[in-house]
């Protein structure tokens, strides 16, 4: 099992398929069931910021939008995870836990 970490934004422990979407022009409205794996987030993807299980972010900190949104809904969050969006694969099933900051997948 290999581990990533970053910055714990908001509480929560989730298992589900990664969805990462490197432009926010490509992000869907909804993307339900699964944790959203992005560089960073802006308010133009709040819609589907609401339909995700988790989100994790290459950029930010426990003040960034990604982390205010997060605690806003409710849903786990780890921001500041370097490469995030090139190590974790589209589809790959990962372990969140937003309270630790970390990562756990299959390479």
């Amino acid at each position: 099992m290999k581990t990533l970490r970053g910055t714990g934004a908001n509480s929560g422990r989730v298992t589900a398929k990664v969805n990462i979407v490197t432009e926010p022009g490509l992000l869907p409205r909804k993307i339900p069931g699964t944790i959203l794996v992005v560089p960073y987030t802006t308010p133009l993807m709040t819609l589907a910021l609401m339909s995700c299980v988790g989100i994790i972010s290459e950029q930010g900190g426990i003040t960034s939008h990604a982390s205010i949104v997060a605690r806003e809904f409710g849903i786990p969050c780890i921001v500041g995870v370097a490469n995030v969006t090139k190590e974790l694969k589209q589809g790959q099933t990962i372990i969140m836990d937003g309270e630790k900051g970390v990562i756990s997948y299959e390479k």
